[in-house]
Protein backbone atom coordinates (compact mmCIF):
# COMPACT_ATOMS: atom_id res chain seq x y z
CA UNK A 1 0.00 0.00 0.00
CA UNK A 2 1.28 3.39 -1.16
CA UNK A 3 1.34 6.63 0.73
CA UNK A 4 -1.81 7.84 -1.97
CA UNK A 5 -3.61 4.73 -0.31
CA UNK A 6 -3.35 5.50 3.19
CA UNK A 7 -4.07 9.06 2.89
CA UNK A 8 -7.05 8.17 0.81
CA UNK A 9 -7.76 5.18 3.52
CA UNK A 10 -7.61 8.31 6.67
CA UNK A 11 -10.17 10.94 4.12
CA UNK A 12 -12.56 8.28 3.74
CA UNK A 13 -12.61 7.42 7.70
CA UNK A 14 -12.03 10.74 8.45
CA UNK A 15 -15.36 11.94 6.34
CA UNK A 16 -17.06 8.91 7.50
CA UNK A 17 -17.15 9.93 11.00
CA UNK A 18 -16.96 13.34 10.12
CA UNK A 19 -20.19 13.73 8.24
CA UNK A 20 -23.12 12.96 11.07
CA UNK A 21 -21.28 15.12 13.56
CA UNK A 22 -21.76 18.10 11.19
CA UNK A 23 -24.73 16.63 9.79
CA UNK A 24 -25.93 17.15 13.22
CA UNK A 25 -24.68 21.13 13.67
CA UNK A 26 -21.61 20.17 15.99
CA UNK A 27 -18.42 21.71 13.99
CA UNK A 28 -15.82 18.96 14.59
CA UNK A 29 -12.99 21.20 13.22
CA UNK A 30 -13.38 24.42 14.30
CA UNK A 31 -11.37 26.91 11.88
CA UNK A 32 -11.31 24.44 9.34
CA UNK A 33 -13.37 26.80 7.18
CA UNK A 34 -11.50 30.51 8.12
CA UNK A 35 -8.44 28.32 7.31
CA UNK A 36 -9.65 26.63 3.36
CA UNK A 37 -10.62 30.21 2.38
CA UNK A 38 -7.38 31.56 3.87
CA UNK A 39 -5.80 29.53 0.80
CA UNK A 40 -3.22 28.34 2.31
CA UNK A 41 -2.43 24.52 2.95
CA UNK A 42 -4.34 22.76 5.29
CA UNK A 43 -3.47 18.78 6.69
CA UNK A 44 -6.45 17.30 8.57
CA UNK A 45 -4.48 15.04 10.72
CA UNK A 46 -6.36 11.55 11.79
CA UNK A 47 -4.82 9.17 14.26
CA UNK A 48 -4.79 6.81 17.03
CA UNK A 49 -2.57 5.44 19.78
CA UNK A 50 -2.85 2.12 18.39
CA UNK A 51 -2.03 2.29 15.06
CA UNK A 52 0.96 1.30 13.95
CA UNK A 53 1.41 3.48 10.99
CA UNK A 54 0.13 6.46 12.72
CA UNK A 55 3.20 6.06 14.89
CA UNK A 56 5.45 5.66 12.18
CA UNK A 57 3.97 8.95 10.36
CA UNK A 58 3.94 11.18 13.77
CA UNK A 59 7.93 11.82 13.09
CA UNK A 60 6.93 13.02 9.55
CA UNK A 61 4.07 14.89 10.49
CA UNK A 62 5.75 16.70 13.28
CA UNK A 63 7.78 18.61 10.67
CA UNK A 64 5.29 19.74 8.45
CA UNK A 65 4.57 22.83 10.32
CA UNK A 66 8.04 24.43 9.79
CA UNK A 67 8.58 22.46 5.92
CA UNK A 68 8.18 25.70 3.96
CA UNK A 69 5.59 25.38 0.90
CA UNK A 70 5.83 26.54 -2.56
CA UNK A 71 2.42 27.80 -3.91
CA UNK A 72 2.06 28.03 -7.70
Amino acid sequence: MNRRHVLLSFAAVTLAIATPVIAAGNDPLPGFKEAVAAGGPVLVHVTAPWCGECKLQKPVVAKLPSTPTSRT
